[in-house]
């Protein structure tokens, strides 16, 4: 959508500013929110979702951020298993229609 593609210009450009240690929770929050509106346009999916799994510890870790752990896991559940769905529907399209792989058959048992 045309949110999730403003999103994506404006947090790339929030994290290239220089961070302290004391700003891990917001560059986690900001990692987490580029890897949404990256999924959300149908972008590298597989490499945003990782991006988001991989903010989800620090922000975990902060007491002030609960309620954005809440909805990002709700988000990462709900998203995860699209994913998946797409993956496995991609996966048993592309076995149907691979005519490269042969099986030989033999009809008499052995023996």
């Amino acid at each position: 959508s045309g949110h999730s593609r403003d999103a994506i210009a404006l947090l790339e450009r929030a994290l290239r500013i220089p961070a302290t240690a004391s700003d891990a929770v917001q560059v986690a929050l900001a990692r987490a929110y580029l890897g949404r509106a990256h999924v959300e346009t149908k972008r590298d999916v597989a490499r945003s979702l990782a991006m988001v799994r991989s903010a989800r510890p620090v922000i975990a870790a902060s007491k002030t951020s609960s309620r954005a752990l809440g909805e990002l896991d709700r988000w990462l559940v709900r998203k995860s298993r699209e994913h998946h769905v797409l993956q496995l529907s991609r996966l048993f399209r592309d076995g149907l229609d691979d005519e490269r792989m042969s099986v030989t058959v033999k009809d008499d048992p052995p023996g």
